[in-house]
């Protein structure tokens, strides 16, 4: 915080800042207090509102060509933007807030919904359970459910799966 006495910058010294409910989304209020044996006379107050953050997320397979049967994990990160949000995403089904799970293109939730921990997940899906069938190109959506202070946002993966051959006996 800087105060300035016209085009002067006065002396940080002169003056103490304070901020309340400056953390969650809504209104935020910054107070500045007079120093003691200064030469300034400093004092005001002023509100400010901090809004929804924006959200950048990965999504990373752990390969990119699966057999029919093999586990696919996905691992990835979700982080506010520090910015708004650049598109309204309503995910508000499930999975439930802070959380994300693995979706097929048909809409199809393939995973149980995982906590972000950190700002990191991991999701695993065995490629034999309901929900995909072998392709040269699925492209597979992991979800991610915001909350006030983090918007909904989603990453597409792309894999290969083929069939499992078999052989007789």
């Amino acid at each position: 915080t800087a105060v300035k006495d016209g085009d002067d910058l006065i002396d940080a010294a002169e003056y103490t800042v304070s901020y309340t409910n400056n953390i969650e989304m809504g209104t935020a209020t910054v107070t500045l207090t007079d120093a003691a044996g200064g030469n300034y006379t400093v004092s005001g107050s002023t509100t400010f509102q901090i809004t929804q953050s924006g959200t950048a997320m990965t999504a990373t397979a752990d390969k990119t060509s699966y057999i029919y049967g093999e586990t696919i994990t996905v691992t990835g990160t979700v982080k506010a933007t520090g910015t708004a949000p650049a598109a309204t995403l309503s995910l508000r089904s499930a999975p439930a807030a802070q959380q994300v799970a693995l979706f097929a293109a048909d809409g199809t939730q393939l995973t149980d919904p995982v906590n972000v921990v950190d700002g990191a997940y991991t999701l695993t899906y065995n490629t034999a359970d309901k929900g995909i069938l072998p392709a040269a190109s699925i492209t597979q959506t992991v979800k991610f459910v915001g909350d006030e202070d983090m918007a909904d946002a989603a990453a597409n993966v792309s894999i290969a799966l083929t069939e499992k051959q078999l052989t007789a006996a």
